[in-house]
């Protein structure tokens, strides 16, 4: 369940801002297309640079013994309320604070992307069966060996357990 409501709200910023927010802010907020579309590029930029930011400063966190559970659900929580609250403010604030609710809101969503499949991996926990990534040709798919696959494991992430191979392997 917990899941589910991460993906549903980390989902729903998303598509928020991909599809609703560009046509509201051009009909109801009175910004040209071409100031719209400037406004989305560079909103997008902020996403991408809060999303490794926020990456990086949680792998910092884990590296000097920090929780998983504290690194991530602390900064999706954080994100997720504050991305109500930017989006109370481009709804009833006046133009220039729906434009920096944009930007803030933006940050947000980024700073909670690298929780976003981190956590299903946090909440399934370490004792998952596989033992690594495994990667099948297609040859050895329709043989139906698994002998003739590629791996790579990599554990070096604390908290967080190898994703199993059975999962790949369908």
């Amino acid at each position: 369940m917990g899941t589910a409501l991460g993906l549903f709200s980390s989902n729903y910023t998303f598509y928020f801002m991909l599809s609703w927010l560009p046509t509201y802010l051009q009909t109801e907020r009175g910004f040209s297309l071409i100031a719209m579309s400037q406004l989305a590029t560079l909103a997008f930029a902020v996403n991408a640079v809060s999303a490794f930011t926020a990456g990086w400063a949680i792998d910092r966190f884990l590296a000097r013994g920090g929780s998983a559970n504290i690194g991530y659900k602390s900064v999706m929580a954080v994100a997720h309320v504050g991305s109500v609250v930017c989006m109370l403010a481009m709804a009833v604030g006046s133009p220039k604070l729906a434009l920096v609710s944009v930007f803030v809101y933006q940050a947000l969503c980024g700073a909670s992307s690298p929780g976003v499949y981190a956590m299903c991996q946090i909440l399934a926990g370490r004792a998952l069966p596989g033992d690594g990534w495994e990667f099948k040709t297609p040859s050895a798919i329709s043989r139906g060996s698994s002998r003739h696959g590629s791996r790579a494991t990599s554990s070096k992430a604390p908290g967080i357990s190898r994703t199993p191979s059975w999962w790949l392997r369908q």
